[in-house]
């Protein structure tokens, strides 16, 4: 798995937030897991492209919707079942087929 260009999905998928508790923060904070950089670094950069952005709300919408669907089954290891397609939908770094 090549790990930047997660984290710019990671990133693009956590679209919107002004505040550290909104879903999309969340969001981001919990692909970061999954970047291969140090966590502090990845909150820092999804904290820093969140900033520069106006969300909406339906952009916190859709965040939130995702951190519903965007969680590895049971007995899975997050970072492998993100590889899978149907994580990346689930999580919203791939658009659904």
């Amino acid at each position: 798995m090549r790990r930047t260009p997660l984290l710019a999905l990671a990133a693009a998928a956590a679209l919107a937030a002004g505040c550290s508790t909104s879903p999309c923060q969340e969001l981001g904070e919990r692909l970061c897991s999954c970047t291969g950089q140090s966590k502090d670094t990845c909150k820092t950069q999804v904290e820093d492209q969140l900033k520069r952005l106006d969300p909406t709300q339906d952009t916190l919408d859709r965040c939130d919707a995702l951190l519903g669907s965007c969680k590895e089954p049971e007995g899975a290891v997050f970072c492998e079942w993100l590889r899978t397609s149907s994580a990346k939908v689930a999580c919203g770094v791939a658009p659904p087929p």
